[in-house]
């Protein structure tokens, strides 16, 4: 039994607070059958929020046969619904991901219902077991939704609108369902719909108006499913999201890593043989290349893909949130939905191993590039499993651990919060001392809304600048192949880190870009707007990875290699600097062309259709 006393709920800030439910109090027994009905706005949807465990009221209780759940805690809270609860949304909420019988067979796990399938069979989808929700219409999709809460068997059922998206036969035969397993199973209904004919079914109809309940009465005699008249409504839901980008940066990382460390493991098995003074310069001034390098190449990409790994995550939740309410939910703990995050670290085991491969196809002609002059004995290239444990099983267990941590974290808000439509975020105005012009706005509070792209877009710049320049001092200071070697993984990471940058940022201003050409911008100021900001960014960052590759190359020429008397002097090559500077304006302007395109083909219509 359920018994709610004076329950009151509040939505808003201080300045702007809305009382959505003002001292309600019902009862609803067990095997009970309710109804709520109401307007649109009358509270009756936060009403079910609540009663069931998704919502803490702001003062009055809920006891639920005995307890109060009003006082427990947000882990307390997912354990009662995950013993207790099932729900039907008003939209569908399907994993987008899974066929049909993965995601009614989400809720059946819980409750160890093996039998789960015959519930698919009686909602009419034994034959679409293995289609995915782009795949069905859209009473097919809010069947699934019905199948997966039943399949649960819960002590109460939570409905929220299931017949919305049905036609009246097949919303019949769903409604005629839940009745029938009611009687089987014994749990309660509490349903909110407009359709007042589905009133009739209940036992108990409750009507609210303005956060009250003004009528709650007992239905004398009772009606079937096949007996009541019909309403209908249409809802949808679609995300998805890649990890391209850090694949390849684990890749250009472990590739690098693995040549030199390898190479200096190797190294040091020949130390023993180097007698002349020189050559154990030579030696150690290898050794001492080999651990800047790494340090250096692993530090940075390790640095940008942590910063990559969190930009997914969160863009994943964000993109994501009513799936991951609908199984906060249903009862999984914040904990088990983050597990799952753990596949992120599988694109860190795909880069890694990549580039270790990678590394051991070109490991012998590495070898024989760093030991051109025959300065040192003949060195043979060994295979050493624990580079495999340190750079590529450590870096997958890190990242996933690290992924599920990150999750875990952003996961801690509430249900009610991930199924909303819209996130309303409410930021703080800045004043500035002169007001600017819209555009100029518009610009400034584009590069403010996400700064991590902003470090997308700078690191791509810093890192072209400083790789390219540095890959034609290496033709000179080491050999053709580090150049070559430089210069490839240099234009690689650079163009997945803008791409992805740039790509967010119109994701992000989609409708922004839309409004704009509505109201009569032109395609050139939307671009200026939207894209424009970047441009200084890029090349304060492109400044800064001139001065970092001098000052690098610098140090190792005039410390690491100062007592190699074949070393040649190194002096800033203004050439390569005017080189590497058309290169990246043409290779930046270039991109920044294809996505001026991409925004032209941004239209209103389009956000409709959406």
């Amino acid at each position: 039994m359920i018994i709610a006393d004076n329950i009151t709920k509040f939505y808003g800030d201080k300045a702007n607070k809305i009382q959505v439910l003002n001292g309600i109090s019902l009862e609803i027994k067990d095997e009970d059958f309710t109804v709520i009905l109401g307007a649109s706005g009358s509270g009756k949807s936060t009403l079910l929020n609540v009663v069931s465990g998704l919502e803490k009221p702001d003062s009055g209780t809920i006891i639920y046969d005995g307890n109060d759940i009003t006082s427990l805690s947000d882990n307390e809270l997912t354990a009662f619904r995950k013993e207790n609860v099932g729900f039907i949304f008003q939209q569908y909420y399907l994993l987008s991901h899974m066929n049909v019988d993965k995601n009614v067979k989400m809720g059946a796990e819980l409750a160890g219902n093996r039998d789960y399938r015959k519930i698919i069979e009686e909602v009419g989808l034994g034959d679409k077991l293995h289609k995915y929700p782009s795949e069905l219409s859209g009473g097919e999709q809010q069947r699934v939704s019905i199948a997966r809460a039943l399949a649960k068997k819960p002590k109460v059922l939570f409905l929220d609108e299931p017949t919305g998206a049905l036609d009246e036969e097949t919303g019949r035969l769903v409604l005629d369902y839940i009745r029938k397993l009611q009687k089987e199973y014994h749990f309660a209904i509490v349903m909110v719909t407009h359709n007042i004919n589905i009133a009739e079914m209940a036992k108990t109809v409750i009507k609210m108006n303005s956060g009250r309940i003004v009528d709650y009465c007992t239905n004398k005699s009772r009606k079937s499913a096949y007996e009541i008249g019909w309403e209908n409504m249409i809802i949808g839901l679609k995300n998805s999201i890649k990890l391209v980008g850090i694949v390849i940066i684990s890749f250009c990382a472990v590739f690098i890593c693995t040549l030199f460390l390898n190479y200096n493991i190797d190294l040091s098995g020949i130390e023993a043989q180097i007698a002349d003074s020189s050559v154990k310069l030579f030696y150690d001034a290898q050794v001492m290349t080999g651990k800047v390098v790494c340090g250096i190449t692993g530090g940075c990409m390790l640095f940008t893909s942590i910063v990559l790994l969190c930009f997914y995550i969160k863009n994943y939740i964000d993109t994501h949130k009513k799936e991951i309410g609908i199984l906060k939910a249903l009862g999984y703990p914040n904990i088990k939905i983050a597990k799952s995050f753990s596949v992120f670290g599988f694109s860190v085991f795909a880069g890694t191993a990549a580039g270790f491969a990678g590394a051991f196809c070109i490991m012998s002609a590495f070898y024989d590039v760093q030991n051109a002059d025959r300065l040192l004995p003949f060195i043979r290239v060994e295979f050493h499993p624990v580079l495999i444990i340190c750079l590529v099983l450590i870096p997958t267990a890190v990242f996933s651990l690290l992924a599920m941590f990150y999750s875990c974290v952003k996961l801690k808000m509430p249900v009610q919060y991930l199924l909303r439509e819209k996130e309303n975020k409410i930021k703080r105005v800045v004043k500035t001392k002169t007001e600017l012009p819209f555009l100029h706005e518009l610009k400034r509070s584009t590069i403010k809304q996400r700064y991590s792209l902003v470090f997308l877009i700078g690191v791509s710049s810093f890192c072209f600048s400083a790789t390219m320049q540095m890959s034609f001092s290496m033709e000179e200071l080491s050999s053709i192949m580090m150049s070559l070697m430089m210069m490839f993984i240099g234009i690689v990471f650079s163009c997945v880190t803008m791409f992805m940058g740039i790509t967010s940022v119109i994701h992000s201003n989609t409708k922004t870009i839309a409004m704009m050409q509505a109201f009569g911008y032109q395609h050139r100021e939307c671009c200026k707007a939207i894209l424009g900001g970047y441009r200084p960014i890029a090349g304060l960052s492109f400044a800064i990875g001139t001065v970092y590759q001098f000052g690098l190359l610098k140090l190792m020429v005039g410390v690491v290699f100062k007592d190699i008397s074949v070393m040649p002097e190194y002096n800033f090559d203004i050439k390569a600097f005017i080189i590497t500077l058309i290169s990246f304006t043409v290779l930046y302007e270039l991109i920044m062309y294809l996505y001026s395109k991409r925004i032209k083909k941004i239209s209103v219509k389009q956000l409709m259709l959406e």
